[in-house]
């Protein structure tokens, strides 16, 4: 916990730099119970954010649940942007991947991303269709997706696997 509560405040002052260089309104949580079901209670606290910013990879040093990113996806209903813990300071955000299941989920998922879409500068919407469902109807819902960004001004480009 100790470790935890150092690494909070290391994050917290890094993260405040970084706010107040893009003049970015901003809030910080940090309740430093590191409760066995976090990824739970993080869930019900970022449902009233705007974007849910985490480290894609659990450090070896913090007690947390290998399903954190996964669980806040699912369940936060806010858009989540998980960043390897390898990443540095590369930039953020310009070469975009949707993974589109065509699920009401998937949907808010986009839409909720748009500002973050705009900025970007390579958008690739994915299909995984094992059954080849979508190529044999003729119809893609994920071109029908691009197309709607498209009037969004963001370019995407479909690929089914």
């Amino acid at each position: 916990r100790k470790v935890a509560r150092e690494q909070a405040s290391h994050l917290k002052s890094l993260f405040e730099a970084q706010a107040a260089r893009y003049e970015v309104p901003w809030d910080w949580q940090c309740d430093g119970a590191f409760h066995l079901d976090v990824a739970r209670k993080l869930s019900l606290e970022c449902r009233a954010t705007d974007l849910v910013v985490i480290g894609h990879t659990p450090s070896d040093d913090l007690p947390i649940s290998t399903d954190l990113v996964s669980t806040l996806a699912f369940e936060s209903g806010r858009p989540v942007l998980a960043v390897p813990n390898s990443w540095g300071d590369r930039e953020i955000g310009k070469r975009t991947v949707i993974a589109w299941n065509g699920s009401r989920e998937a949907a808010e998922a986009v839409f909720d991303a748009l500002p973050l879409l705009t900025m970007a500068s390579d958008v690739r919407i994915v299909v995984i269709d094992p059954d080849g469902i979508v190529n044999g109807r003729g119809f893609s819902p994920a071109e029908q997706l691009g197309r709607v960004l498209s009037r969004h001004e963001v370019e995407a480009e479909v690929t089914t696997v």
